[in-house]
């Protein structure tokens, strides 16, 4: 198995198990950055919540599917439309980790070391695509 076909895998698995992620995934990134939370309160219906979550999700497909260009664009739009809200940019990579972390957390017995090297490779990725900051 490669590493694009075993993190395929985890996410085909993880939304056999779960429909939508989207409360699992927020109350992480909530419960790990209560600040964060300030930056939805418009969000009443939900909807930047899933559009959010649903450009995640297509940067990992793209990275999977043999495209880590497009994930990098992707993450480069990330970065500057979240920089007017005072996010910043190393803090865009904390989404990739949470959903990273509630796959494992889901698939539990079914997570094999594929995944997990797959998914180091994905995280690597998006750390190498985000300016960290200087000390």
């Amino acid at each position: 198995m490669t590493l694009q076909s075993a993190l395929l895998a985890s996410l085909e698995a993880f939304a056999e198990i779960t429909s939508d992620p989207t409360n699992l995934i927020y109350d992480k990134l909530f419960a790990a950055r209560p600040e964060f939370k300030e930056l939805f309160i418009m969000d009443i219906d939900g909807g930047v919540r899933g559009s959010t979550l649903q450009s995640c999700f297509d940067c990992i497909l793209y990275y999977a599917e043999g495209h880590p260009d497009r994930t990098r664009l992707e993450l480069e739009a990330a970065q500057l439309s979240h920089d007017g809200y005072g996010v910043e940019p190393e803090e865009i990579g904390l989404m990739f980790e949470l959903i990273h972390e509630i796959c494992r957390e889901t698939l539990r017995v079914t997570w094999s070391e594929e995944m997990t090297a797959s998914w180091a490779a994905f995280l690597e990725h998006v750390a190498e695509c985000i300016p960290q900051p200087t000390t």
